[in-house]
């Protein structure tokens, strides 16, 4: 599988085995239900892009320098993320492209 949508769902977390998903590529969790950052995509081995478009993820977790290299993160929309928190996890996760609300960022 190279490709999941689950946008527009009432998804509320992601199993801690989705991150088995060895082949994947394409993320689409975009207005879904999620509360927290789901730490089951950071270990995804050939994930390219990953949408989290209008979800209440907010605070993105220090383990995202664990994630691949290279990585597009679309984080527009998101109510509880801040510029501060963006600003720091810019700081530490080397290689990320990120899409907010605040603009784009490349780390």
């Amino acid at each position: 599988m190279k490709e999941i949508d689950l946008s527009y769902s009432k998804l509320e977390t992601l199993p801690g085995t989705f991150a088995e998903l060895d082949g994947l590529k394409t993320l689409n969790l975009a207005v879904t239900q999620l509360k927290t950052f789901p730490k089951a995509i950071i270990p995804l081995k050939a994930i390219t892009e990953i949408n989290l478009t209008s979800t209440n993820v907010g605070l993105i977790p220090d383990d995202i320098v664990h994630m691949k290299f290279g990585v597009i993160l679309r984080l527009s929309g998101i109510p509880n993320l801040t510029l501060d928190h963006l600003k720091y996890v810019i700081s530490i996760a080397k290689g990320k492209v990120f899409y907010t609300s605040f603009g784009y960022f490349v780390s």
